[in-house]
């Protein structure tokens, strides 16, 4: 608990969004940043927390995720191919 509320009120970490059950929290010098990394591999937006969108800005990639069909069906297979990985070995 303590973890988590230290973790939830720092601005600069937060907890890895990659949604693959990945437990690692993200510190960075730069709040701003449109790249970090974390230690299970995500790369992601510290800012809004999607994946890396470096050049656009975090509403450009709210903007497209929201208007393009094509990317909310590539994060529903993404969900899908996680979710049978444990099939496929």
């Amino acid at each position: 608990y303590v973890t988590n509320a230290y973790v939830e009120k720092n601005g600069a970490i937060c907890w890895c969004p990659s949604g693959r059950g990945c437990e690692f929290a993200v510190a960075t010098d730069a709040p701003n940043a449109r790249m970090v990394g974390c230690k299970c591999g995500f790369v992601f937006c510290f800012g809004c927390k999607f994946e890396a969108h470096w050049p656009a800005a975090c509403e450009e990639m709210k903007w497209f995720r929201d208007t393009n069909p094509t990317a909310r069906e590539m994060d529903i297979h993404e969900e899908e191919a996680k979710s049978m990985q444990w099939i496929m070995g």
